[in-house]
């Protein structure tokens, strides 16, 4: 489950984390259930989901999973917290990370220092990198790796270099193009 899981969200774990400490205050990501699925999986938060969600055992229609980045002006900390809102419902309800074996302190009480978030809701967004760094698939190769895919067009062969490239274009002329760049 840890490999399917991080073979489905880790991509868009990355994403998501590469984008919170840039500029920007608002991203939209789009995702089949099975990506979903994935990304709980990632960090190791399905039974946190279940839990918090009364229940639900797949995604409804309509349905979205949140992440929300919050950062402390004065304390100038960053805060990870993770939402669910059903098609239903008129409120996102937080999906408090505690089960999780990652290792990153979510769901203790404490003050972010932030009115709006809600005491045992967040997780530190540092944390949340750290570990995503140690335990998450980050390029193609560790992808190929993971799940011995030798089919697929990222994992077949070797990436061509520039230089390959250059060669051909080099000897465009003799390949019959006369007025090639």
């Amino acid at each position: 489950m840890i490999t399917a899981g991080h073979l489905l969200g880790s991509n868009l774990l990355w994403k998501i984390l590469n984008r919170s400490k840039g500029d920007g205050d608002f991203f939209v990501y789009s995702a089949h259930f099975g990506t979903l699925l994935g990304l709980l999986s990632t960090m190791q938060a399905s039974k946190d989901f279940w839990r918090d969600s009364g229940g639900e055992k797949f995604f409804e229609y309509g349905s979205a999973l949140i992440v929300e980045i919050h950062r402390s002006e004065d304390k100038g900390i960053r805060y990870f917290i993770l939402k669910y809102k059903t098609s239903e419902s008129e409120q996102a309800q937080n999906i408090v990370i505690h089960e999780s074996a990652t290792g990153v302190k979510c769901g203790q009480d404490g003050d972010s220092g932030l009115s709006m978030i809600p005491k045992a809701s967040w997780c530190l967004l540092d944390e949340v990198i750290a570990w995503a760094d140690i335990y998450t698939l980050r390029t193609e190769e560790a992808w190929c790796k993971a799940c011995n895919n030798k089919e697929a067009d990222v994992c077949l062969a070797p990436k061509r270099s520039a230089s390959t490239l250059d060669a051909w274009a080099a000897n465009a002329e003799s390949m019959g193009y006369t007025t090639a760049p």
